[in-house]
């Protein structure tokens, strides 16, 4: 996963923003199972 890639916390850009979005979207999902 990106998540383990420490290069990519360094670009806190609008883009982060909308791939943080689609994270907590997916935890979303995972937590109603």
């Amino acid at each position: 996963m990106l998540l383990a890639h420490p290069r990519f916390h360094l670009h806190f850009t609008p883009t982060y923003s909308s791939w943080l979005n689609e994270v907590e979207r997916w935890f979303a999902e995972l937590r109603r199972r």
